[in-house]
């Protein structure tokens, strides 16, 4: 079973476990909510064991805001499985900018996207995109 991992603000994760992503296991579970307690070294933890410990999951989700914390590790992140595909927040205003492809590796610049990429369109800005290349 592959399962979708989400770090992020109170919002987005309660949307995401009210979804049906929520697991927990012997492994642990796979989400974990961020706030103004949670420290730098407890999110790359997180970010470190859903990308390298976790086999069972595929996908990171990941705030826009939170991502730039840990910026050197999603940059360091080179494989495909999993994706890590970064996410606005509703409460930060910052994150609801298209993205920039100086500052974020899945992206959608010039030429872009090609043939074989999923889109993921973000609301409420539909100039906001993600583009996974496969």
């Amino acid at each position: 079973m592959s399962l979708i991992a989400v770090i992020g603000d109170e919002d987005t994760v309660t949307g995401m476990l009210l979804a049906g992503v929520g697991h927990k296991n012997a492994a642990g579970q796979n989400y974990l909510v961020v706030n103004d307690k949670t420290t730098r070294a407890q999110i790359e933890e997180a970010f470190t064991n859903y990308t390298k410990k976790r086999p069972d999951v595929a996908i990171v989700l990941i705030n826009q805001h939170v991502a730039s914390s840990i910026r050197y590790l999603i940059d360091a992140h080179k494989e495909t499985i999993p994706t890590v595909l970064e996410i606005p927040s509703k409460d930060r205003k910052s994150s609801l900018v298209p993205c920039f492809p100086q500052f974020h590796r899945v992206c959608l610049c010039e030429g872009y996207p090609p043939p074989h990429a999923v889109v993921l369109h973000f609301l409420p800005l539909p100039r906001s995109f993600a583009v996974v290349c496969s």
